[in-house]
């Protein structure tokens, strides 16, 4: 099926071609525009009760997430490099970890549909607070966690496997953006 025989489409007529492809068609584009990689939103649905079902799947994740701050935050501070000081970077490290657990449920609850402003300034601030979070967490789990003190061989296995996550996370972030680009704003399919 091609944008031709569609004369009559709309601008965001979906097309299913039977292939597992989805078709756009459009009346001021020429050719067709095939997705092989789906949305979320195509994914799990727009509405009530597909979308709300995957987002109380996400909320379930909030709580250990919190608990994990708060268990980083209480080793770094019972360490013995800790005791009798007033240390400023454990308690950083967890309001940081806080905001970025708000800010992804913010990027994840706000659809870019609901409201595209709001669901990209809370992912680029979920992105731009995982730096220092990354930051921090590679230098108090080498140098503030009884770990480091007990095992330290075993410190600087889990401080050099924090490096590699950090370094892939933040090493995939240009090719994402390259292909949102590409997606977006070349309207490539994909």
């Amino acid at each position: 099926m091609t944008v031709d025989s569609q004369k009559d489409a709309g601008p965001a007529t979906i097309i299913n071609s039977g292939n597992g492809m989805v078709t756009t068609a459009g009346s001021s584009r020429s050719k067709e525009w095939k997705e092989w990689f789906p949305s979320v939103s195509a994914t799990i649905g727009d509405r009530y009760p597909e979308r709300n079902i995957f987002q109380i799947f996400i909320a379930l994740t909030c709580p250990p997430r919190l608990f994990l701050l708060g268990g980083w935050y209480y080793l770094c501070m019972s360490s013995p490099s800790s005791v009798g000081k007033t240390n400023r970077v454990p308690l950083a490290l967890f309001v940081i970890g806080f905001l970025r657990t708000v800010t992804c449920g913010g990027w994840v609850y706000v659809t870019s549909g609901d409201d595209h402003d709001v669901h990209d300034v809370m992912m680029i601030s979920y992105m731009l607070l995982t730096l220092p979070y990354m930051i921090m967490m590679i230098k108090t789990g080498s140098n503030r966690t009884l770990t480091s003190y007990v095992a330290p061989e075993d410190a600087k296995v889990s401080t050099r496997r924090r490096k590699i996550v950090c370094k892939l996370f933040f090493g995939i972030i240009p090719p994402m953006i390259w292909f949102f680009i590409r997606h977006k704003v070349h309207k490539i399919p994909g």
